[in-house]
């Protein structure tokens, strides 16, 4: 009878290879469970970082090219000053009144830049609402919706000038006024054609002209 017991004998050797097996794979699946989150870890965060760097590089560049070009128009603004005020048959003011709005230009500049790295970015749903707040009309809503009615007719879908005696013109005043929010004072573009101006009536060398044009052509 000594083999009847035998068998059971060599059932438990099987069971405890089975059994380390077993812990063997657990230990295994653990172990690339653990990598493939560690390698999804580094992955993201080496993606945040070039993603950053990537911005602080772009914003880098255009922060330095709009910074030098105007710190280049208002040294010959300036400049243009300190001649007007040598030259006793020549008024200094417009050139004065020329370097003051560059001065706030640059200033502007300085405040927008601050304001971007204060402000979080925001989402599309946050855009919508400020649209919304701005009163911009939006494309998707069908029509121009001048009398914001349930139970508009079919000429308020069409987009028509006139209906329900209701008038385009009015409708998009709102969109008039929401541009004119976001102009601060002239552009560095419109600073650049009057500086021009002030050089031709001056009767300044070419030379100065084709300086301030190359200058321009860099800003547009």
């Amino acid at each position: 009878m000594s083999w009847v017991t035998a068998v059971p004998r060599s059932d438990d050797v099987f069971d405890e290879d089975m059994d380390e097996l077993s812990l063997q794979n657990k230990e295994w699946r653990c172990s690339m469970e653990k990598r493939a989150k560690d390698g999804f870890r580094d992955g993201i965060d080496a993606g945040k970082e070039a993603s950053l760097q990537q911005g602080f590089n772009l914003g880098y560049r255009e922060g330095a090219v709009k910074m030098k070009a105007i710190g280049q128009f208002k040294g010959i603004v300036s400049a243009l000053r300190y001649w007007c005020q040598s030259q006793p048959s020549m008024s200094s003011e417009p050139i004065t009144q020329l370097l003051q709005k560059v001065e706030k230009h640059e200033e502007g500049i300085f405040e927008a830049m601050h304001k971007a790295q204060e402000l979080p970015s925001s989402s599309v749903s946050e855009l919508v609402g400020e649209m919304d707040d701005l009163g911009v009309d939006q494309s998707d809503r069908g029509g121009s919706e001048c009398c914001r009615n349930d139970e508009a007719s079919e000429c308020c879908w069409e987009g028509q000038s006139d209906c329900c005696g209701c008038d385009k013109d009015i409708s998009e005043s709102s969109g008039i006024h929401t541009e004119s929010l976001f102009v601060k004072g002239e552009s560095l573009e419109q600073l650049l054609h009057r500086c021009m101006e002030l050089v031709t009536e001056m009767e300044l060398p070419e030379e100065l002209r084709l300086h301030i044009q190359q200058l321009r052509s860099t800003c547009i």
